[in-house]
């Protein structure tokens, strides 16, 4: 089965970290993110591609996005840390194909119709777990 190469995203207009520091409460989203299509990355051995139902916007993501967090941005790249979605493809993690899980977005962000995340860092979720509950499990 054929599965996507692109995806729909809230990319990040910038990389590396903020060159001022990140004011404590959140500013505009819009002159660090853009609604575009982004390339996924192949899957590496453990990886799945998941199709995104529900990404929650959280305070580490907003400081992420202005490059005010631990970590630095990738231009071009998806933002988000995590989410729900049911899994759509696989490379070593068969098991997980069909399921829904809450996620870590490892391999992109979680701002995505899709995205790429380690299968360890997947939690297979039950039909009786929301998605806005399964979205906030990590």
């Amino acid at each position: 089965m054929t599965h996507p190469t692109t995806t729909l995203a809230l990319a990040l207009r910038e990389g590396g970290f903020a060159k001022a520091p990140t004011p404590q409460v959140p500013h505009a989203m819009a002159p660090h993110l853009e609604l575009r299509e982004v390339m996924l990355p192949p899957l590496g051995p453990g990886q799945v591609l998941i199709a995104v139902t529900l990404s929650p916007v959280n305070p580490s993501d907003l400081f992420f996005v202005q490059g005010g967090y631990g970590q630095p941005r990738v231009q071009g790249q998806a933002a988000g840390f995590e989410g729900v979605g049911r899994v759509i493809a696989s490379n070593g993690a068969e098991r997980l194909v069909g399921r829904r899980v809450s996620f870590l977005g490892t391999g992109t962000g979680a701002w995505a119709k899709h995205a790429v995340a380690d299968a360890a860092l997947c939690i297979p979720l039950d039909d009786a777990v929301a998605d806005v509950d399964g979205a906030a499990l990590i």
